[in-house]
């Protein structure tokens, strides 16, 4: 999602200063609450790899809901905007208000998202709630600490999104680069009510889903799953990034199928899964991937974070961005840990896509070569 490297780097140094001022605040505020022998910056590294900044344990709470649970979470987030809210809103004639015509699909999915958000969230605590008694709280969901997360979550925008950003620049110049959904349609001329729905999917529908899916349901669950929980989500997510890889289209013939491949996707695929196979394997001789046991869980925080990332990468169809995505995974998934709350991950979240929008958005003002 990024068309100019300028452009991209013009948007995040917009979003970067005040967020930078928020981290100078918020790093004063923790200096003053850090152990005297840990107060100062040549101890950072061994303070941030003890997580001695957070003043929260780092042990999570231990988690009660089911690796079910997380599957109907997710189909449940996924499905009840395009699957139920969408349909409604064309039976009511909701679209007439604002269009003369049928708007385009993705416009549509934007409009039952603004609605889905509030009405699957409720489903999903509700359901969460009395299926394993699990509430907000053991989700990471909580104002406690919240001046501290949002540091943490403004620290790690302004450190992780260059390195991601970057990393998309490079990779945008491998074979088979599929253009984001996003990035074609933005072609259009879009009305400022457009825009501020795909600032509205992009900045709040996307980061709150996504990091309560992967973060909160997904990495607290693997953190005490056992070892056939977590070679079915590997199986899952692994499918889904096959898929991804293969043409939309059969063509004439094998040869055309073959060379209509994302054979870059499926090396990348396969070396995840080597990787994280390997790590299964260390962890099950360790003892650690015994049947939902929560006293298993500070050991496996590290696998749950690789775990929550692959899968989050997986999920996201366009190539190279799961390269990229699955370092920002990694870091998303290590905010949570440390933290013990989504606060962090989804500030972080939103102000990376909040760069991704302010670069269509300028792109569209400020064209190539202005």
């Amino acid at each position: 999602m990024v068309p100019e490297l300028n452009v991209a780097v013009t948007s995040y140094l917009l979003l970067a200063v005040p967020a930078s001022a928020v981290v100078l605040v918020w790093w004063k505020r923790m200096r003053n609450h850090m152990p005297s022998a840990a107060n100062s910056w040549g101890r950072l590294p061994t303070c941030l790899a003890n997580g001695r900044l957070a003043t929260c344990p780092t042990n999570s709470q231990g988690g009660r809901w089911s690796g079910g649970e997380v599957a109907v979470a997710c189909l449940t987030i996924y499905l009840i905007g395009p699957v139920v809210v969408m349909p409604l809103l064309n039976a009511a004639h909701f679209f007439d208000l604002f269009y003369d015509a049928r708007p385009h699909e993705i416009v549509q999915r934007l409009w039952a998202g603004l609605f889905a958000l509030p009405l699957s969230l409720a489903l999903v605590f509700l359901l969460l709630n009395r299926i394993s008694q699990t509430g907000c709280a053991d989700l990471g969901i909580s104002p406690a600490r919240w001046r501290e997360n949002i540091g943490w979550g403004c620290a790690g925008f302004v450190l992780a999104t260059p390195i991601v950003l970057g990393l998309f620049a490079l990779l945008n110049k491998l074979p088979n680069v599929t253009p984001h959904p996003f990035a074609v349609f933005v072609q259009q001329r879009l009305t400022p009510l457009e825009w501020g729905l795909f600032f509205y999917g992009a900045v709040v529908y996307a980061p709150i889903t996504e990091e309560l899916i992967f973060r909160g349901l997904l990495q607290g669950w693997l953190r005490r799953a056992s070892l056939d929980s977590h070679l079915a989500v590997l199986g899952i997510v692994s499918a889904f990034s096959v898929m991804s890889a293969l043409p939309p289209e059969s063509g004439d013939g094998f040869l055309e199928f073959v060379a209509g491949v994302n054979w870059w996707r499926l090396g990348f695929t396969a070396v995840l899964v080597v990787v994280y196979l390997g790590l299964l394997r260390r962890h099950a001789g360790k003892g650690l991937l015994r049947a939902e046991d929560p006293a298993q869980q500070p050991g496996n925080s590290g696998l749950a974070i690789v775990g929550s990332a692959m899968s989050f990468a997986f999920v996201h169809p366009p190539w190279p961005d799961p390269i990229a995505l699955f370092l920002l995974g990694l870091i998303l998934g290590w905010l949570a840990s440390r933290t013990q709350s989504l606060l962090p991950g989804v500030l972080l979240h939103a102000l990376f896509n909040a760069v991704a929008w302010l670069t269509l958005l300028l792109s569209r003002v400020w064209p190539a070569g202005s």
